[in-house]
């Protein structure tokens, strides 16, 4: 069974494409049983695409990819009320006093307010290397339970080098308990993907 993630709707500005009705309606007609929208640096699309997945009979997953003082971005989908509150928290926090579209979180301020989160860590958040100082920290923070580690393959030739480098990372963790590992393809529009 596939589940889409992290897919993004055009209020991840200037970043994606279609509406979140647009995308629930793809993801129904393709038979998804659940969908996650992750649009950039906030929630704006996410009350639309609650309504259009709850009338189209697939599971709303609700979150937000955070971008990341020091670069990168973290994806967090909710699991409770306690995650949205949360996350709201930490949207509020990179926001406050930042130019419009300027705002980054500390990764340190996670500590203690992940409750109800679980973090999508992949290269868009460790960076290629990996940081294994920031894996660390975000494995504090959110506990191994709550942390998954997503790796990508976008079937380009530049992509599959840091893909295959970011299994020989988690191979070099292998002696300690490891995360769960999914397999995700961010989605910027409901349309096909092209593979060239």
């Amino acid at each position: 069974m596939y589940v889409e993630l992290q897919a993004a709707s055009a209020f991840s500005f200037l970043r994606a494409s279609s509406l979140p009705e647009e995308l629930v309606a793809r993801a129904a007609e393709l038979g998804y049983p659940a969908l996650a929208l992750v649009d950039r640096d906030g929630l704006c699309g996410a009350p639309r695409f609650f309504k259009a997945a709850r009338a189209a009979g697939v599971r709303p997953l609700v979150g937000a990819e955070l971008s990341l003082l020091g670069g990168g971005a973290l994806p967090l989908l909710v699991e409770s009320r306690a995650g949205y509150r949360n996350l709201c928290r930490h949207i509020t926090a990179m926001k406050r006093g930042a130019p419009k579209g300027e705002g980054t979180l500390d990764p340190e301020l996670l500590e203690g307010a992940t409750a109800g989160l679980v973090a999508l860590v992949g290269v868009g958040t460790l960076g290629f290397p990996p940081d294994t100082d920031r894996l660390a920290r975000l494995l504090s923070a959110f506990g191994r339970r709550n942390v998954v580690i997503d790796i990508q393959r976008h079937r380009r030739r530049r992509a599959r080098r840091p893909t295959r480098r970011s299994w020989s990372f988690r191979s070099r963790w292998a002696s300690s308990p490891w995360p769960p590992t999914v397999s995700a393809t961010p989605r910027r529009g409901a349309g096909p993907c092209s593979t060239s």
